[in-house]
């Protein structure tokens, strides 16, 4: 493990009788982007103003570089800070918006401009710093943002919500310039998100949270491929759910189906669990003689189907009234129509067994 620029041990903090976070530990690298990701009130930002200093802990300790700083105001806190709402001062032009830290610093002249000029150019801005913020579009004002809170060059970047108020063009764009922004500088940052694909397209690793509690910590991969909770299986993308029973040698009983999971394996037998499948993993057939053999299959009966672009996303009734998803080309759907009954089927390789929570 490579250098801590920031620790979390054992953090909780409460409002009132509600507990936001509940023993919160995290250690993060040097240079690395980290996303914390969950629903609304699930503790994100919370732990995002335990680290600035925006709030103090009711037990646990924030570490910078190895120092303890509960006790630290923000101001001397050496971290950097992009809200949700840019708060930019609005009788400001840009590079007395971006200058701002440093003069507060009493940092001189010319090194406000000279920084005020390198940051313009990281943040793809230069020849507008003559302007005030109601002269920019939203993302040009994020940029603004995102450039003061680099001004006085923090160890630490945390960024809330930054994206939340723009179209889905722009956040898209911009996620992409804040990943080249922070890999430029090797900076460490904390992204908070409710937005998935935002936290796996940009991140190092990904917390997801729920009710102020950790339920994975993980690169994207680990968290997309092998979710540890449920409650990750549900929220993380788009998942089939069977609820059911670990079965003797991989095994894994679903009503009267009794699938082969290689996940089921490891698990003991006669434990209640769920398999997770993703719609992608699944594929149709019109006859069993073109499912793959090997493979685990059960009848369904195709409800509408959803264009989604490259994909055909067709959701189909099986065992009864149970209702499960298979992502398909959009060409491999021609032949299928509504109500039709065809062949579910999936690998053995496919499923992750979660325990049933």
């Amino acid at each position: 493990m490579g250098t801590v620029s920031l620790g979390l041990e054992r953090i909780t903090k409460r409002f009132g009788s509600v507990t936001a976070v509940q023993d919160f530990s995290l250690k993060v690298e040097e240079g690395e982007f980290v996303s914390l990701l969950g629903p609304s009130g699930c503790g994100k930002t919370t732990i995002l103003r335990c680290i600035a200093g925006f709030e103090r802990p009711d037990t646990g300790q924030v570490y910078l570089y190895g120092q303890v700083v509960n006790d630290v105001p923000p101001e001397r806190r050496d971290v950097g800070m992009v809200f949700q709402t840019y708060a930019l001062f609005p009788n400001m032009t840009v590079g007395q918006n971006i200058a701002f830290p440093l003069m507060i610093k009493g940092s001189p002249k010319v090194e406000q401009r000279q920084r005020v000029a390198e940051l313009l150019d990281l943040v793809q801005l230069r020849g507008l710093e003559e302007r005030y913020p109601r002269q920019l579009s939203g993302g040009q004002q994020q940029r603004v943002a995102l450039a003061r809170a680099l001004a006085k060059r923090p160890k630490v970047l945390l960024l809330d919500e930054p994206l939340s108020a723009l179209d889905a063009k722009i956040r898209e764009e911009l996620r992409i310039e804040i990943r080249r922004i922070q890999t430029t500088l090797g900076i460490t940052t904390i992204y908070v998100t409710h937005d998935q694909e935002e936290a796996l397209s940009i991140s190092d690793r990904v917390v997801v949270m729920n009710q102020g509690i950790i339920q994975q910590v993980g690169s994207p991969a680990e968290i997309y491929k092998r979710p540890a909770t449920l409650f990750v299986a549900r929220f993380v993308g788009t998942n089939n759910l069977f609820q059911g029973k670990i079965g003797e040698g991989g095994r894994f009983l679903w009503h009267d189906h009794v699938f082969r999971v290689d996940d089921a394996i490891k698990w003991p037998s006669g434990i209640q669990a769920v398999l997770a499948v993703r719609p992608a993993a699944m594929g149709l057939a019109t006859s069993q003689t073109d499912v793959p053999s090997g493979a685990n299959v059960m009848l369904g009966r195709i409800e509408p189907l959803t264009f989604l672009g490259s994909i055909v996303r067709v959701s189909l009734r099986v065992q009864g009234d149970e209702m499960i998803r298979v992502d398909l080309p959009a060409e491999a759907t021609a032949g299928l129509s509504l109500g039709q009954q065809v062949y579910v089927y999936f690998s053995p390789e496919a499923g992750v067994i979660v325990r049933e929570q």
